[in-house]
């Protein structure tokens, strides 16, 4: 049998905020809760990388962690918290306001640190915000109990000028969220390695010849040429758009064998220029 979940107490919520959880920004933040502990989730809870913030982050359900694709590769997002922690003392009063009982943790009387999903730190035109968002499955909204958590978290936010929304996973594009999922990995923050910088150099020269050659094609010639066993090209090609020195239309399956080379256009700041 698993570990039973450590009970919530005032002193674990007191000595978790010491530690400094749901705390620090960047790098540096502690999300309240992690997938390491005991904590209802939906669907699978799992932890992901960031090239944002460049730190693993922490999903309670599978509809987190895809609306955590698309902030992470939004440029305008400089910063994800996820699992963020509210003030219990607003929200408890709050919840007395709207004549609602306050969530407590179970067989407890013990106050929820209630959570908001994500709150991000965005950038536009050198304008900054904040911004909340809860991530819920649509079904749930129908939900007396889960409206009511929800009023309180909008409420929190509005009373702090930031934000706020819902998202669900008809907010989430099916095909986006399969491209953003293979593009996701180590590759988008390691360092390139000796001798990428031909290959790199031979598919970019290529690709401005045969843009008309579909991709499956394009793979197996570019791997016959760098004398590579097969998946080096389509290994390269996927490092290229997930740094984002390649651009294409990710409402399109990436790797569709039948799509031409020419739906890849080198980024404008990286053009005739080595990967780093």
């Amino acid at each position: 049998m698993g570990r039973s979940p450590q009970a919530w107490t005032e002193q674990k919520i007191e000595k978790r905020f010491t530690q400094g959880f749901g705390g620090g920004v960047g790098r540096d933040y502690k999300p309240w809760l992690t997938v390491s502990r005991s904590t209802p989730s939906v669907g699978t809870s799992n932890r992901s990388g960031s090239r944002t913030t460049g730190r693993v982050h922490h999903f309670l359900s599978d509809i987190e962690r895809n609306t955590f694709l698309i902030y992470d590769w939004s440029a305008s997002v400089v910063d994800i918290r996820e699992q963020f922690p509210l003030d219990r003392g607003e929200t408890r009063a709050i919840a007395e306001a709207m004549a609602v009982r306050h969530p407590l943790y179970p067989k407890s009387d013990v106050p929820v640190v209630m959570t908001t999903d994500f709150l991000l730190d965005t950038a536009v035109d050198g304008h900054a915000t904040q911004l909340a968002r809860a991530v819920k499955p649509a079904a749930k909204l129908a939900d007396r109990r889960v409206q009511e958590k929800l009023e309180i978290e909008r409420r929190y936010w509005l009373g702090r000028g930031v934000d706020w929304g819902i998202v669900t996973e008809r907010d989430l594009p099916p095909v986006l969220i399969q491209n953003l999922t293979w593009l996701a990995g180590p590759w988008a923050r390691e360092d390139w390695k000796s001798g990428d910088v031909d290959r790199v150099a031979a598919l970019e020269e290529a690709l401005s010849t045969d843009g008309d050659v579909q991709f499956c094609d394009f793979c197996a010639a570019m791997d016959r040429r760098l004398g590579k066993g097969g998946g080096i090209t389509i290994g390269l090609i996927r490092r290229l758009v997930s740094t984002k020195r390649w651009s294409t239309d990710l409402s399109v399956v990436i790797f569709d064998p039948a799509q031409p080379m020419s739906r890849f256009r080198l980024a404008s700041s990286v053009a005739k220029r080595a990967p780093a």
